[in-house]
């Protein structure tokens, strides 16, 4: 039976040889291998490049891309190796991504028998695309590539190769085009394992070395070009069943791709253009038609097309002949068709004398002169020859000549010998010359005459006519001139004469003008003693203004940029920038990686070009640049690398982090496209963002009135810019300036002509593209973020505000702004977010118009590596009388994450409790390096865990319970179920902290104006923002959140959730929150602001009780429905709540979300929000709740409904409908309806309607209103008028007046008629530079409430680029009672290279009571040398609510041989919950390469009890003897100052011997001793024991696997 590697050697050769006649060509790879994650390979997956040529149907099938588990030590065997007994399974997983890096398909093949497979059978885009195969699993999976298309190829940078023959086997295939190539092989386990030849092309044979185990060699390749084949096989006596061995190809050291299997039905069609002059040719810019499209040839033009003719026409060029060598190129399968363009200009030579005829005696002037119709410059070179005439002066030229300036040689000739002669004009350098014959008559003349003629004229243009007569003999001369003009007209006469004494030279000037084409002067002259006349003529060129000659195709030339490169091997990826050479211009797709095609880079607002690349330790990034000039010198390349763990080291040059996360894909040049019709621009489809005022232009007949529209109305004729007439064309071309646009789509109209243009809103909805979504550990997470207005056009904003649940990556986009921004460009931004570890939910809360509140989900996925790390540490004392509780202490912590089944699990154990994310309240404030602190699984107890599955998700860790039915809003550490499929079932259980603190409603806080908040311990009244005792909070419990309620009906205006660590930090020992920005309690219209608080308050492990729920949800397209129960401890006790909720969204015009939930009461909750057209609205809010209502997500009892619609009927009418009715189910009911028309008339608006009251207050009113809005007054006047029942009068006023573009002054005021009663507010906003002032004052109401003033101000000042300075105040004051509330703060920061620096404070003062409060904060943070990190902060409040301080100090320290950390830190007063303290610590280590020494000491001093300072020092050191044996000693002590004979110290010494890997076994005897806190690490007692460590990890895992 034929073996499998056979099969597929013997189809590649009938493939290559056959050459079939088939629409796409089919080419089949070698065998490859892909070693598993179990092996200690350098290089385990198969990584490859798939390069799609032309855009077409590419098909890839895999032979055995399974792993067949009958295949190892078969008889037909092919290279599937599996090490564990078949008992698991071994996966290999196809990865393909397109060039962006987005993934086109992912499969998994399980194992099973040798077939051939489909991957992939689609159209793909040209491109360069990644195709990965990763094994999972002990074992190694052996697989062949079959390729089908136009044109295609796989390339490898890495070939992995199993061989099990001991015959020769070709396993490379290497095509070379000279010298300098090597092969790298890898674990080749050396020459009794292995043997390896090379094979040329006519058959000879090269046997070559081969590597050792896990080494690399380089196997050079013969410097002549050729095919080479490697063959390898095993040797007789060979040890191993196959033979795993890796290539890779490299260049001059630089790698280079391997081809692996290639298929190309196309060829290159390659068109040059040359500029052809006598002083040698060049390279020019050509039109050209190529194949039907135009293209412009900048010396050449390169295209992979199909095989096929193709047709190429140059386009005429005045003033030159234009040639095309091969007007069809045929483009032949993997060949070049080429075709030249030559242009070659023409040149034409002119002679002309001024005296045909003279006498002895007389001068002749020669003019000739070159000329051309072509507009560049060309060399030029002119001499003349005038045999028998005296040439005076220089009768030789050299220069340039172009349509626009022809050359000149104008020399004159003396005539001293009578005869017949020949001139001869001659250009050497276009072979081409001109003659003329001059006689000259025996007689002799003494009078010379020269002409001047004007420069060339235009039709219509006056000149001056210079004649100049000279009497050269020794008597006096008489002379008569007859002057006469063709094409021009004489102006001052055309007869002149006179006597020339002996010597003198008369000057004759007259006027001509110039008429239609060539104009002459003629003269006949008689003078002196010659019988004849003497004959001149003289020629001056009129030309007409002409239109600018086309410009010449300027001589472009290319430079290829080389960019090399050595990186760390340690580097994930790599950043390559440079900035574009002056004066060149990059070209589209000439990026190349060592050789290999590359993406074109992003564009940075710098202007430099970004790659990003996989990383390589050597190699090379080039570019083409295009220029016609001289290049100066290359800017220096930024080099860049980027690890694990999110770190990224500048190697080479300078690296802007901002810009690179700024760049953007580089644009195409602009275009001078116009739409066809009247309305010329701006085109159809244009989005406007930045402006609301454009340019547009128009076309239409000249004599056509059609006014230009605008959404129907007519643009004023103040707004023409310019109007242009064609009377060639009998067109008028006219542009308006500043055209208004409105918000959304407007249409530009003139007659039925019409186009569409938008202007862009605020942002209404967003659409979230995943970049990248895998939880690895390292790779932040990446969403494409795109956010359009209400009519699906990409917003305007610059910026988007985003609440997403995992920490952000990049740095906020706009600081000053509250919460956290991403940059938007034409509306797409890119959010960046930490690296996961374990598979997650990102969930994205974004702030709409119309208070509205989206949320968005995404998955993260997990990644598909195996990894764990564990540590066990027991130590057992030797006293002789064994107790387990007292001699044996032990500690165990561990973290494993790797596939199961089909899924993945995630655990973590700590016997001592797992960790936490890092609190900047805990002991160490920095770690002194750049690793980031992620915890991903933590809890209360000593174990979390994940499984991750695709059908399910089940875990027990701190985690949002995965509820959403019902109002939950908490992290607790819960066991927790969620499948995945439709509908979907999740389920939750935890034992947690029972008391529970609601600060909500009536009870919430209210904000001083000062940024610390201490939290109550218990809500039974009202929660008070002081707790002297303090209050612990349970960790992941808190929730806390702004809310804005009106001033008059105490309505919820809008509601802000804040992010923990984000917007505030908490103190979880004693709830003491800081707000990182100043919460004033009313805003700037008086409403008031209250901060809503919900928490747990728990010792850890007491006071707990159970909670639990599930739920059910089901989803369609569009919506989403679901039921659920749940227990929660509460402060009302145990309630089970079982509730539905149901929930709707098209992303469009439609938003809906109802509630419903029942325990001993029930309670419902609906909120609708939409339109039916772009211009209306309609919104209902419903809530109800009984009183007896005891379950979750508690409000108002009562029942509440409010709902509006509002319509534009069209462009001048409206209508609104709106509702609404209260019962608080205390006896109060208030409700009504009313609905009105409204007419729009710019600026005005009217209109009119009915209002129906119900309830405590019935009756009919009639609703009028008007309002003005022009610039700068904004008026609006509603009235309810009463006419039955007994409902009131109300009237209603706002308005506001632009000052000037800073300042506005603002009002409202809603007067009661039957309480005689206002509710005014008076204000005014004022912007001075950067700082904004609001002034605000409510007027006293009837029964006494307003009467109260507001000012603020806020502004940030740049004081440099290093500083800013941020200032804030507010005022409050109550005109009645006079008491004045007023907080100011400020904040100064210091950003240096290495360090930052804050200060600031907040002081408020309240007149009522006379209390002063003040805080102050500051802090220090940065690196005083590469090694050393130092912080410092500090936190200080005083006043009314106590004097408190809270201060740490902290360093770290990471050299090369040195590490230490250590921190101090005092909390004391109202800041330490009545508990003042002072901690601090140091820890150090020295290390050598065989020994190293740690020393550390810790205090603690509870400051209220002064015998209570306390602290442990340690000294110790190991030092290793070799890999398997050490010695160590220590030494401690445990102090107590306040408390006599309470020192204890203890030393001792001990030896390690390693048994195993990763396992020591240490013996040890104290000498002195005492009892300190038990550890695993650590034995303080005296006397002798013995102590276990064992480290596991993968590493170890996979070593042992390999070993077998």
């Amino acid at each position: 039976m034929q073996s499998k590697s056979s099969y597929v050697l013997l189809a590649l050769t009938a493939l290559m040889a056959a050459a079939p006649a088939q629409a796409q060509q089919i080419s089949t790879s070698l065998p490859m291998t892909s070693v598993g994650s179990h092996l200690v390979w350098e290089v385990g997956d198969q990584s490859m490049t798939l390069e799609v040529g032309v855009g077409s149907r590419v098909r890839l099938d895999l032979y055995s891309p399974r792993l067949d588990q009958s295949d190892y030590r078969s008889a037909d065997y092919y290279g599937d190796e599996q090490y564990d007994g078949n008992r698991s399974d071994v996966t290999t997983t196809f990865v393909l991504t397109d060039p962006q890096g987005h993934e086109v398909l992912r499969r998994t093949f399980a194992p099973g028998a040798h077939d051939w497979e489909t991957l992939i059978d689609q159209d793909l885009p040209a491109g360069q695309y990644r195709l990965r195969a990763v094994t999972q699993g002990n074992g190694k999976n052996t697989f062949a590539i079959r390729l089908q298309g136009r044109s295609a190829a796989i390339r490898a940078d890495y070939l992995t190769v199993n061989l099990h023959s001991q015959t020769w086997k070709p396993v490379v295939n290497v095509s070379t085009d000279g010298p300098d190539y090597a092969l790298r092989m890898y674990d080749g386990d050396g020459a009794k394992e292995l043997k390896a030849r090379i094979r040329y092309a006519d058959g000879r044979t090269q046997e070559v070395a081969v590597s050792g185990d896990r080494q690399w060699r380089d196997i050079p390749l013969p410097a002549e070009p050729g095919q080479y084949v490697i063959e390898l096989l095993q040797p007789a006596g060979a040890k191993q069943f196959s033979n795993t061995v890796g290539f890779a190809l490299q260049r001059n050291q630089a790698p280079l791709p391997l081809t692996l299997t290639q298929v190309d039905e196309t060829g290159l069609l390659e068109v040059t253009a040359e500029l052809l002059l006598p002083t040698g040719n060049r390279p020019t810019q050509a039109e050209a038609t190529v194949g039907g499209v135009p293209v412009t040839v900048d010396g050449a033009y390169n295209q992979r097309v199909e095989a096929g003719t193709y047709a190429v026409q140059a386009k005429p060029v005045p003033g030159a002949r234009v040639s095309v060598s091969d007007p069809e190129v045929t483009v032949p399968k993997n060949g070049v068709g080429r075709s030249h363009i030559q242009v070659q200009p023409e040149v034409a030579l002119a002679l002309q004398p001024d005296k045909p005829q003279v006498c002895v005696g007389d001068v002749v002037t020669l003019t000739g002169e070159a000329s051309t119709l072509y507009a560049g410059k060309l060399p030029m070179n002119l001499s003349l020859k005038a045999q028998g005439l005296t040439v005076k002066g220089t009768a030789q030229q050299s220069g340039e000549l172009s349509a626009s300036e022809p050359a000149r040689l104008q020399v004159e000739a003396l005539a001293e010998t009578a005869g017949t002669y020949t001139v001869v004009l001659r250009s050497d350098l276009w072979n081409q010359e001109v003659t003329r014959t001059i006689e000259v008559l025996p007689a002799a003349t003494t009078v010379q005459l020269r002409r001047e003629l004007p420069a060339d004229l235009q039709p219509g243009q006056e000149g001056t006519v210079r004649v100049l007569l000279t009497n050269t003999g020794t008597a006096p001369a008489d002379y008569e001139l007859q002057e006469q003009g063709t094409a021009l007209e004489l102006l001052d006469g055309s007869k002149f004469s006179g006597t020339l004494a002996p010597g003198e030279t008369k000057t004759v000037t007259y006027r001509v003008r110039a008429g239609e084409g060539e104009g002459r002067i003629s003269g006949a002259l008689t003078s002196g003693q010659c019988p004849v006349v003497q004959n001149s003529t003289g020629v001056i060129r009129v030309t007409p203004p002409a239109p600018a000659p086309e410009p010449a195709p300027e001589l472009v030339r290319s430079s290829e940029v080389l960019l090399p490169f050595h990186a760390p091997v340690q580097a994930r990826t790599l950043i390559v920038a440079h900035r574009l050479p002056e004066g060149g211009t990059y070209q589209p797709g000439s990026a190349r990686l060592n050789g290999e095609a590359l993406p074109d880079p992003r564009v940075g607002r710098s202007g430099l070009l970004y790659w990003e690349i996989p990383a390589s330790t050597q190699g090379q990034v080039s570019y083409t640049v295009q220029h016609t000039g001289d290049l100066p010198a290359l800017a220096p390349a930024t080099l860049v690398a980027r690890y694990a763990g999110d770190r990224q080291e500048v190697l080479m040059g300078e690296f802007d982090a901002q810009d690179f996360r700024d760049a953007r894909p580089m644009k195409a040049a602009a275009d001078d496209r116009e739409n066809e019709g009247a309305v010329r621009l701006p085109l159809d489809g244009t989005v406007y963002r930045e402006r609301d005022k454009i340019t547009v232009t128009i076309e239409k007949p000249q004599g056509d009135a059609t006014p230009l529209l605008v959404n129907g109305e007519a643009v004023p004729e103040s707004l023409l810019g310019t109007n242009t007439q064609d009377s060639a064309r009998g067109v008028q071309r006219l542009t308006y300036v500043a055209v208004p646009l409105v918000s959304g789509p407007n249409v530009l109209s003139v007659g039925n002509d019409r186009v569409t243009v938008h202007l862009a809103e605020q942002a209404d909805r967003l659409v979230l593209e995943p970049l990248q979504m895998v939880a690895d550990g390292s790779t932040p997470l990446r969403v494409r973020v795109t956010a359009l207005d209400r009519y699906g056009v990409p917003t305007r904003q610059p910026t988007l505000t985003v609440n997403p649940n995992l920490e952000p990556y990049a740095p906020d986009a706009a600081p000053s702004e509250t919460g956290y921004q991403i940059r938007l460009e034409d509306g797409v931004g890119v959010l960046e977010l930490r690296p996961q570890t374990v598979p997650n939910e990102l969930r994205l809360e974004v702030a709409l118009p119309g208070n509205r509140t989206q949320t968005y989900t995404l998955p993260v996925r997990p990644d598909d590596r195996r990894f764990g790390v564990g540590v066990l540490t027991a130590t057992l004392g030797l006293d002789g009388n064994f107790d387990a509780a007292d001699d044996l202490t032990w500690t165990a912590r561990g973290y494993y994450e790797g596939p199961i089944g089909d899924g993945k699990l995630f655990a973590a154990a700590d016997k001592d409790g797992l960790p936490n994310d890092r609190d900047p309240f805990q002991r160490y404030p920095l770690a002194g390096d750049a690793a980031v602190h992620s915890v991903p699984l933590q809890g209360i107890d000593p174990i979390a865990a994940v499984y991750d599955h695709p059908a399910f998700r089940a875990s027990y860790q701190r985690t949002t319970l995965p509820i959403s039915v019902l109002p939950l809003g908490e992290s607790l550490t819960a066991a927790t179920l969620e499948t995945k499929a439709n509908p979907k079932v999740s389920a939750f259980a935890a034992y947690v902290p029972s008391d529970q603190v609601r600060c909500q409603g009536e009870k919430a806080y209210i904000p001083d104006g000062l940024r610390i908040l201490h939290l109550s311990s218990n809500s039974r009244d009202v929660c008070v923002n002081h707790d002297s005792k303090g209050v612990r909070v349970s960790r992941g419990t808190d929730s806390l959140e702004l809310v804005v309620r009106d001033r008059n009906t105490d309505v919820e205006l809008r509601r802000e959730h804040l992010n923990r660590f984000v917007d505030y930090s908490i103190d979880y020992d004693t709830g003491i929150v800081t707000f990182n920005r100043d919460i004033q309690p009313l805003d700037a219209d008086m409403n008031n602001v209250r901060i809503e608080a919900v928490y747990r308050v728990e010792d850890a492990n007491s006071n707990r009780e159970w909670a639990y729920g599930a739920q059910v949800t089901t989803e369609g397209e569009n919506w989403k429905a679901g039921v659920a129960a749940a227990q929660m401890p509460q402060s009302t006790g145990n309630q089970l709540t079982v509730g539905a909720r149901a929930q709707y969204d098209n992303h469009d015009n439609l938003q809906a979300d109802a509630r419903a939930a029942y325990a001993e009461g029930f309670q419902a909750s609906v909120d609708v929000q939409g339109r039916t057209r772009p211009d209306d609205r309609a919104t209902l809010r419903v809530r109800y709740q009984d009183t007896a209502y005891k379950g979750l997500g508690r409000f108002e009892p009562g029942f509440n409904v409010n709902g509006r619609y509002q319509a534009r009927l069209n462009e001048r009418f409206g209508a609104e409908v709106e509702a609404d009715y209260r019962d608080n189910f205390k006896g109060e009911e208030l409700g009504y309806v009313r609905g009105l028309v409204d007419f729009r008339q710019a600026p005005f608006t009217v209109g009119a309607g009915l209002r129906y009251g119900f309830g405590d207050k019935e009756g009919f009113s009639i609703v009028g209103r008007a309002a003005y809005n022009a610039a700068p007054v904004i008026l609006g006047l509603e009235h309810e008028q009463a006419f039955s029942g007994n409902v009131g009068s109300v009237t209603r006023l706002r308005g506001s007046y632009q000052l000037n573009d800073n300042t506005s002054l603002t009002a409202q005021d809603e007067y009661h008629w039957d309480k005689n009663e206002h509710r005014a507010v008076v204000g005014a906003t004022t912007r001075l530079g950067g700082t904004n002032f609001s002034v605000g004052y409510e007027l006293p109401t009837a029964d006494g409430d307003g009467n109260r003033a507001r000012f603020g101000v806020g502004t940030t000042l740049v004081l440099n680029d290093r500083t800013t300075l941020g200032l804030h105040g507010t005022s409050l004051y109550k005109v009645d009672t006079r008491v004045l509330d007023t907080a100011a703060g400020a904040d100064l920061r210091y950003k240096a290279d290495n360090y930052v620096a804050t200060v600031g404070g907040d002081v408020g003062y309240n007149t009522r009571n006379n209390q002063f409060r003040a805080v102050m904060r500051g802090g220090v943070s940065g690196s005083i040398t590469d090694e050393l990190t130092l912080t410092a902060d500090a936190l200080a409040e005083f006043g009314a609510k106590g004097n408190g301080q809270r201060f740490t100090l902290g360093y770290g320290y990471r050299g090369a041989q040195v590490s230490s950390l250590g921190y101090a830190r005092y909390t004391g007063g109202s800041l330490a919950g009545a508990n003042p303290n002072l901690t601090t610590g140091i820890s150090a280590e020295y290390r050598q390469p065989n020994w190293s020494v740690r020393a550390g000491n810790e205090t603690r001093w509870l400051i209220n009890d002064s015998g209570s300072f306390a602290g442990q020092a340690f000294l110790g050191g190991n030092y290793y003897l070799n890999d398997y044996f050490g010695v160590g000693a220590w030494g401690r002590a445990f102090y107590l100052p306040g408390v006599s004979d309470a020192t204890r110290l203890g030393y001792g010494v001990e030896a390690n011997v390693r048994a195993l890997p990763g396992t020591w076994l240490t013996a040890g005897y104290n000498f002195a001793g005492f009892d300190g806190l038990s550890s695993g690490y650590t034995y303080t007692k005296p006397g002798a024991y013995l102590r276990l460590d064992v480290t596991l990890d993968e590493q170890l895992h996979q070593q042992r696997e390999a070993e077998r």
